[in-house]
């Protein structure tokens, strides 16, 4: 993934730049973008960081028929009212 992001000039040929961008903070590039322009290694960093935590990790004893019941379900709500009571719009901003 990093050489088509350097491909299409997302990241940095220079190795050493490249590296900088680990400092940068993906959630607040992320919440930054919600209201301005980022630059495209800002936006690349934001986009290697979900690609690096995308994946999903079955917990089978919760799973069930019903996904939505019990205790998803109310941390779901839990969720869903925090993000409105702190006025953010995505998770990444919040």
């Amino acid at each position: 993934m990093v050489d088509k992001l350097v491909e299409y000039g997302f990241f940095p040929e220079n190795s050493t730049a490249r590296k900088a961008l680990v400092t940068l903070d993906p959630y607040a590039i992320r919440r930054r973008a919600l209201d301005e322009e980022v630059s495209p290694h800002e936006f690349a960093r934001a986009v290697f960081h979900l690609n690096q935590r995308r994946g999903f990790k079955s917990n089978r004893k919760t799973d069930t028929k019903d996904n939505e019941s019990g205790l998803m379900k109310q941390t779901m709500n839990e969720l869903r009212t925090r993000l409105r009571e702190e006025n953010c719009r995505t998770l990444g901003e919040w």
